[in-house]
This record gives structure tokens, C-alpha cells and sequence, in this order.
């Protein structure tokens, strides 16, 4: 993560690294990436960007801390939209995320990200969305046991890796649908299918 260094910084320059940072990864593979490039876009001397991150690992990984999505008051008003219902809120908060990402003026940056994943990618997202629930205590609580979510599951470490899982689902479907350059609406699609056989199985009663 930065230095205490880099957010001592005007907003003007730190913006100016962060603008540069993403040039470089969406215009490059994460391994053909070069500080170089970063500095002389930013206009920063090679010192001064060991004074703000470590590596070039560094900065990538807060580039992902800092755009990673933080739904957690659209997910409040889901929860309080749809009483607590799993598919509900896990399909609202799918869809509201794959709009951010594939989207947004920076999905080409995001699109690097996951023709990019690999387990480490995927740890830092899923640790920067848990964290963001967590800043909102509210939003954290309803992923408690004993929470008006209609699961049978009885302790915290059981909702952790619900939401881990189901994370990993909805990252595996976004992938995809940058490799295959469907629409929003496809991806959305095929995440609801996916969450539809979480929700109720694949095998007839």
C-alpha cells in the first residue's frame, strides 16, 4: 500500500500518478508494464516513486483497493428493498457491480484486471469488497449469523465463505464475458443463471 509519502501529496499529483498508473496497465499487460512509462507520464522523478510504493506490484494492487466497487449503501437499499432475500439482494448488488465494471470510463482498465486474474488478483478484490462492507457496519451486520438473510447457515466463518464463493462466481462471469466481449446485459444474464442454481440446485426433486 503507499507511504504516508504519497498521500501527503497535493490532490493534483497524486491524481496525475494514478491517471498515469492506469494508462500504463490498460495500455500493457501487467508483466510488460513499466515504471519507467508511469514516471515520464506523471512527470515525477524514478526516486520519488519508491518514496510513494514499493514495486510496480504495489501500485497495481492499490489501483485495485481504490476502484474496486463500494456498493455498501446500494446494498443497504437492497436489503431493505427485498427483506433480505439471498437471490434478491446477491442479484442486485451482481448486476450494480458488473455495470461499474464493464461500464464505467475505466472498464478497459478493469478488463486488464480480469484477463489478468489469477489468485492473488482475486484475494486483494474479494479482501477490498469485505472491507468495504465492513466500513458500514450496517451493511456488515446483515451478513451475520441469526441476520434477516433467509440462509441456513449458523456462524460468521460459514457467511464469510458464502460471500467468498459466490465473489468467485460473479469474477469468473465477468472474465468471461470480457474474453467473449458480450454485453452487460449477457453477463448479467449469465451470473443470474448461475446464481439460480446456487439458490435452488441443479438436480429435480
Amino acid at each position: 500500500m503507499p507511504t504516508q509519502t504519497f498521500y501527503n501529496l497535493s490532490e493534483e499529483k497524486r491524481q496525475r500518478l494514478i491517471e498515469a498508473a492506469i494508462d500504463e496497465f490498460t495500455a500493457r499487460s501487467f508483466r510488460e508494464a513499466s515504471i519507467t512509462n508511469i514516471i515520464k507520464q506523471a512527470e515525477i522523478p524514478r526516486g520519488s516513486f519508491y518514496q510513494y510504493f514499493e514495486d510496480l506490484d504495489d501500485l497495481f494492487f492499490y489501483l485495485i483497493k481504490r476502484f474496486v466497487v463500494n456498493l455498501s449503501e446500494h446494498t443497504l437499499i437492497i436489503f431493505e428493498k427485498t427483506s433480505g432475500d439471498f437471490q434478491e439482494v446477491t442479484s442486485a448488488y451482481a448486476e450494480a457491480y458488473i455495470d461499474f465494471v464493464m461500464g464505467s470510463e475505466k472498464s478497459s482498465f478493469y478488463k486488464v484486471i480480469y484477463l489478468n486474474m489469477n489468485s492473488k488478483i482475486k484475494d486483494k478484490i474479494f479482501k477490498a469488497i469485505i472491507q468495504s462492507f465492513k466500513d458500514s457496519p450496517i451493511v456488515y451486520s446483515k451478513f451475520e449469523p441469526h441476520s434477516s438473510l433467509n440462509l441456513n447457515l449458523e456462524t460468521s466463518p460459514e457467511y464469510i465463505e458464502l460471500i467468498h464463493f459466490t465473489l468467485s462466481v460473479l469474477n469468473h462471469v465477468i472474465a468471461k464475458g470480457f474474453v467473449e466481449e458480450w454485453t452487460i446485459q449477457g453477463t448479467k444474464d449469465l451470473f443470474n443463471r448461475r446464481l439460480e442454481w446456487m439458490s435452488h440446485g441443479v438436480i429435480s426433486a
